[in-house]
């Protein structure tokens, strides 16, 4: 989040230093725990080494899950196994994969990885294009409405623009996780891209 606000131009590059050295204190002040978790990331280098041993378990799990839903893709690349069907398939490929033994059906805990073993690269692309289309006309209102002066605007749909960006970094480790709280994002953006789109086109003819 810290980075997209910088990206966009709401942040200056010092105030995101100074917050991440405050949060870097808090975090090892009153989360430990959680610093010791992002030292287990270091453990991925073993995975490739052949002994998986000493890497922890999660870790190998997850990377099990992963690489048997690459294989569900390469295997189906068009459309996939199926909407909601690679969890069906993940234990007996990863099984194969030797990193961990499953014992149970597990998702992928990637949401790219997921839907293009799910959907393939036609479900894929529908997937991420709408999402696409939505940022890039987000980014377009937010800007004219910030030239008119038009904040309410400016700062909602920045606000659903940020939201959607913060989702799709999270989705890098999870898969499509509550997924009816993503589709409201969705319909969110996608209702203020309509509203918002008409009121800007119309500020823009009149003011011309």
């Amino acid at each position: 989040m810290l980075l997209a606000l910088v990206v966009l131009r709401i942040v200056k590059p010092l105030h995101l230093l100074l917050v991440a050295g405050l949060l870097v204190v808090v975090v090892f002040v009153f989360v430990p725990d959680y610093v010791y978790r992002i030292s287990t990331v270091s453990e991925l280098t073993q995975l490739t080494s052949g002994d998986v041993t000493e890497v922890e378990g999660s870790l190998r799990g997850r990377a099990t899950v992963n690489l048997a839903a690459i294989q569900i893709f390469v295997d189906h690349p068009l459309l996939g196994v199926g909407p909601g069907q690679t969890a069906l398939h993940t234990r007996a490929i990863g099984n194969e994969i030797g990193l961990r033994v499953l014992t149970t059906d597990r998702r992928a805990h990637n949401m790219y990885l997921e839907e293009l073993a799910d959907t393939g690269v036609v479900g894929f692309a529908v997937f991420m294009g709408i999402v696409a289309y939505l940022l890039r006309r987000l980014w377009q209102i937010a800007k004219q409405a910030q030239r008119a002066h038009s904040t309410d605007i400016y700062y909602t749909t920045m606000g659903l623009l940020l939201a959607i960006i913060v989702y799709l970094t999270t989705a890098v480790f999870l898969h499509l996780s509550y997924v009816r709280y993503y589709w409201l994002l969705i319909a969110l953006a996608s209702a203020a891209v309509e509203i918002y789109g008409r009121h800007t086109s119309t500020e823009q003819l009149t003011s011309g």
